[in-house]
């Protein structure tokens, strides 16, 4: 197939997902030089880069999901999805 038959509208779409799931699993798995990043840290990241390195819908999309889902992010104690979502990743960095 082509991606004129496909349209290019659906293959950006693929696109931008993939590179966002990609970035989470990226940033939230262990490395050699570095430890893994936990999920609080990760959508703060994806926050910062909607709209440069990311499609700012698809961010969008993962945190109506993360929204939805309402729970606790992590460890007891750590970000609620609550604090990244309506107080905005930079205010959750800045404390």
């Amino acid at each position: 197939m082509t991606i004129n038959r496909i349209g290019a509208k659906l293959v950006l779409a693929v696109v931008g997902v993939l590179a966002v799931a990609d970035a989470f699993d990226a940033l939230t798995s262990p490395r050699p030089y570095r430890a893994a990043a936990d999920v609080p840290e990760a959508l703060r990241t994806l926050i910062e880069e909607s709209g440069r390195q990311f499609d700012a819908k698809v961010v969008d999309g993962v945190m109506g999901w993360v929204r939805a889902t309402g729970r606790q992010l992590g460890r007891p104690g750590d970000v609620t999805t609550d604090d990244v979502l309506s107080r905005g990743a930079q205010a959750v960095m800045s404390e």
